[in-house]
């Protein structure tokens, strides 16, 4: 797998050796090195091409700085190898489809995450579900027309 990114000054390629690369087009050097722990299917840039996409055989995808080549995340779920992985046209989420014969949502930002637990929840969330899903931010509780929990 090959893309330019809109410029035409980077290439990122897709890896079975369990790497997605961004290349210099214009001198061939290899700018960022991206890791997974087995072949990586797919690799694509966001619209502002400051963030990377990649799928993998590891049955994951992970969402990179395109700068530092930092992990930013790993969305996991899938039991197989993932082929793709896509933004939607906002980015507020990621749609993955695998050879587990799934295809899932991620949520990108913490109010939509919010709004679908809100959604389908029949409580507000305890503070051990809300420190696992929210990642360091301080409790509130987020559904004001549910019950709060003790």
């Amino acid at each position: 797998m090959l893309r330019a990114n809109g410029a035409g000054d980077r290439i990122l390629t897709a890896s079975e050796d369990g790497t997605a690369r961004v290349w210099d087009a214009t001198t061939g050097q290899e700018v960022l090195q991206l890791r997974h722990n087995a072949a990586v299917e797919d690799a694509r840039w966001n619209a502002a091409e400051d963030r990377i996409l990649t799928a993998s055989d590891d049955g994951t995808v992970r969402v990179w700085d395109a700068h530092s080549g930092a992990e930013l995340a790993t969305l996991s779920g899938h039991t197989d190898i993932v082929f793709q992985a896509h933004w939607n046209r906002d980015e507020s989420r990621i749609l993955s489809a695998s050879a587990d014969g799934t295809v899932r949502q991620f949520y990108t930002r913490p109010a939509d995450v919010i709004a679908a637990a809100c959604a389908q929840a029949m409580r507000n969330m305890t503070g051990d579900e809300w420190a696992a899903i929210m990642k360091g931010r301080p409790y509130q509780a987020t559904c004001a027309n549910l019950p709060g929990v003790e």
